[in-house]
């Protein structure tokens, strides 16, 4: 018979796999905005064209000259780095997949820093706020964000956006008129298959997303936006690379991007 401390000679079977922590892994409001992806520059200016009216005339005179306002917004592209350096001599000792974990890590943490870019415009430029949601939003609340974009005359082109919290999807899932076939259509969405759960409702698409200012708390912001509304500058895509250091003996693994992004025209953002 054994002795009783043999179970101290057992062997554990380490998996090659790692568990990667839970994370927002990309990118969810970059296709959401107008974007300009040949930025060679250290900023953008996106240029809006006011609009125009039409009228009559008097027989024989003259057709009065229209001046459509001619306006601009300024952007600075951000620079932003991740880096991350393993020791050979650390990866002999390890039996998983390190190296493919970190570029998804770093990948991960670049389309988190876009999305935040992209917040940060819609919390710098939403100059309309149809109030504060005292910690549940309602069907009031839901109706007068889409109702200020009709009164500016943001067309319904199908690119009306509207990003909500957690918990503010949990609660627009406690209304039928969110919830029923007979107010929401699930048809055509082309972000169905794609991890992104998005609903036409009252002529916006409305997704979930975490990144919103004060996510988790009841004083969380809301966005409602068309997404020409938005200007999305890239002067860099997202670039990660891997390089041996000789003085490290170990591998470098280093990313950047350069971008940013800004409100247009804030007749189309509701907060």
């Amino acid at each position: 018979m054994a002795g009783p401390t043999i179970d101290d000679a057992f062997i554990t079977k380490f998996n090659r796999d790692v568990h990667l922590a839970y994370q927002r892994e990309r990118s969810m409001l970059r296709g959401m905005c107008r974007t300009d992806a040949e930025v060679e520059a250290s900023g953008v200016r996106f240029q809006k064209l006011g609009t125009m009216t039409v009228s009559g005339k008097a027989r024989n005179a003259d057709i009065a000259i229209q001046n459509p306002a001619h306006t601009h917004v300024d952007v600075s592209l951000l620079d932003r780095y991740g880096a991350v350096l393993i020791d050979k001599l650390d990866l002999t000792k390890l039996n998983i997949a390190v190296r493919e974990g970190y570029v998804y890590d770093m990948s991960a943490a670049f389309g988190r820093e876009t999305d935040k870019q992209i917040t940060d415009a819609l919390v710098a430029g939403a100059t309309q706020n149809i109030g504060a949601f005292s910690g549940s939003i309602t069907r009031n609340n839901a109706l007068l964000g889409r109702e200020a974009l009709d009164r500016g005359d943001v067309p319904s082109d199908g690119r009306i956006y509207w990003a909500v919290t957690p918990r503010m999807w949990s609660h627009l899932m406690t209304f039928k008129e969110f919830t029923s076939a007979d107010f929401v259509s699930f048809d055509n969405l082309p972000w169905k298959n794609v991890g992104l759960e998005m609903k036409i409702w009252n002529r916006a698409m409305v997704f979930q997303f975490n990144g919103l200012p004060g996510v988790g708390t009841s004083t969380a912001k809301s966005y409602m936006w068309h997404w020409r509304s938005v200007g999305h500058a890239i002067g860099d895509e997202v670039d990660i690379t891997w390089q041996w250091e000789n003085l490290k003996k170990g591998w470098s693994g280093a990313g950047s991007m350069s971008m940013n992004a800004v409100v247009i025209d804030s007749v189309g953002v509701i907060e």
